[in-house]
């Protein structure tokens, strides 16, 4: 691939990332924990803290034709970061679209008849995990569904 990519698709893989950590003010992250599933697969992998010390390199690849997804880049680059692996050059940061997609103004009493006449907005003033917003997304705007 070269130059910026006109779609998801120019991607050979891409992998959703979702990291745990410590952080104290002015130090670097100290990983806890880091959740990995690559588009396409059912299968989310969990590592924990002494599993990603050992690593030598990332289980999953950081090349030009790889493009990281997340609910928060900044939190996720610097958890990467903090392990010192290597860095993915292509982050979608999903966090902006996923409150285009669930936030609505209403008083709360009217939310439960709002969101059985829009089914298209997700839990509307609520929450969502990162790998629902993933799906959502890709399905929205990279699908057309």
């Amino acid at each position: 691939m070269s130059g910026f990519p006109s779609s998801i698709g120019a991607f050979e893989t891409v992998v959703i990332l979702d990291s745990e950590y410590v952080a104290e003010r002015g130090e670097p992250y100290d990983p806890v924990a880091l959740g990995v599933q690559v588009h396409g697969k059912e299968t989310v992998l969990v590592y924990g803290r002494d599993e990603m010390l050992e690593w030598r390199q990332l289980p999953f690849p950081i090349d030009k034709s790889t493009l990281m997804v997340c609910f928060n880049a900044g939190a996720e680059s610097g958890f990467l970061h903090a392990l010192g692996l290597g860095m993915p050059p292509w982050v979608l940061d999903l966090m902006a679209e996923s409150r285009v997609l669930r936030n609505v103004c209403l008083p709360k009493r009217l939310l439960s008849t709002f969101a059985k006449h829009h089914p298209e907005i997700p839990s509307p003033n609520l929450d969502m995990s990162l790998l629902k917003t993933v799906s959502r997304i890709f399905r929205l705007l990279f699908v057309g569904q």
